[in-house]
């Protein structure tokens, strides 16, 4: 169940970003939080599963 993992990873940068933004959490720039994501090495497509097995 890691995706279950990854979603609590989302949603605690999804606040952090919503503080740092100063707006509502689902008004938080996506573009953003996907990049925030990926820093953190999640995976969020299939080009990150390829990404990580090299």
């Amino acid at each position: 169940m890691p995706q279950c993992g990854v979603m609590g990873q989302a949603a605690g940068a999804a606040s952090v970003l919503s503080i740092r933004q100063d707006v509502a959490v689902r008004n938080v720039d996506r573009k953003a939080l996907q990049s925030e994501l990926k820093k953190q090495g999640c995976i969020l497509d299939d080009a990150d599963i390829s990404a990580a097995n090299r």
